[in-house]
């Protein structure tokens, strides 16, 4: 079982002590969505004020 689970990667608690690694973080789809709808939702709200 142990050869299995060699190439994948733990998320959560066991990931707690690990470095940060900022390069990583903002390459995933999801903070890049994030940051997109982030920006479109300030951009509408100074649009409807």
């Amino acid at each position: 079982m142990e050869g299995v689970m060699q190439g994948m990667q733990a998320y959560g608690a066991g990931k707690a002590g690990g470095a940060f690694d900022p390069l990583t973080f903002f390459q995933q789809p999801q903070t890049i969505l994030r940051l997109v709808c982030w920006v479109s939702d300030c951009c509408c709200f100074v649009l409807f004020i």
